[in-house]
C-alpha cells in the first residue's frame, strides 16, 4: 500500500504511523502544504492520512496554503480515496463535507479512549485495530458529523 500523509507541524512526527508502515512494508510519503505548492498526484497513493496541528480550519489569513490543502483533500474524497483524519485532519474532513467545526465547551487534554461505533465493515487499513484504544487528546475544537456519516 502507498500511504500519503499531510502534516501541519514539524513538531508532530508520524510516530506509530511510520512504525505501522514499516511493519506492513507500505510506502509512506509526507506532504506539508505550508512548505510546498505541489500536492501529490492522486494516483500515487492508496490511503490519505491527515494529521493534527496547531491551527484552525478557518485560519486562512495566517495560513493561506490551507485553501490549497482543502482543495486537494476534496479531490481525494471525490476520487474515492480512503482517508483517515486525526484531530485537525478530522476537522478538515468535517468542514469539507459540510459539517460545522466549532469551539468545544471544554478543552480536552490527556489520554482518553476512542471507541469504534461499529466493528463490522472496517476499512482494510483499520483491520487489526481493537474496537477501543486510548489516544492522547489535545484540542479545544469539535465538529458535527457530516451528513451520512456514521
Amino acid at each position: 500500500m502507498k500511504i500519503q500523509v499531510i502534516q501541519h507541524s514539524s513538531i508532530n512526527t508520524l510516530g506509530t504511523i511510520e512504525e505501522y508502515a514499516k511493519i506492513k512494508n507500505h510506502r509512506l510519503e509526507s506532504t506539508r502544504f505550508y512548505e510546498t505548492k505541489n500536492p501529490p498526484k492522486l494516483d500515487l497513493f492508496d490511503l490519505l492520512i491527515i494529521m493534527g496541528g496547531p491551527i484552525g480550519v478557518y485560519d486562512y489569513e495566517e495560513n493561506p496554503w490551507l485553501k490549497d490543502e482543502k482543495a486537494f483533500i476534496k479531490q481525494a474524497i471525490e476520487a474515492g480515496k480512503p482517508i483517515l483524519g486525526i484531530c485537525l485532519g478530522a476537522q478538515l474532513l468535517a468542514d469539507i463535507l459540510g459539517a460545522r467545526v466549532y469551539e468545544n465547551l471544554h478543552m480536552e487534554m490527556g489520554w482518553f479512549p476512542v471507541r469504534a461505533s461499529r466493528s463490522e465493515n472496517k476499512p482494510e487499513f483499520l483491520k487489526g485495530l481493537p474496537d477501543e484504544i486510548s489516544v492522547f487528546h489535545w484540542h479545544s475544537r469539535t465538529f458535527d458529523l457530516p451528513s451520512g456519516a456514521v
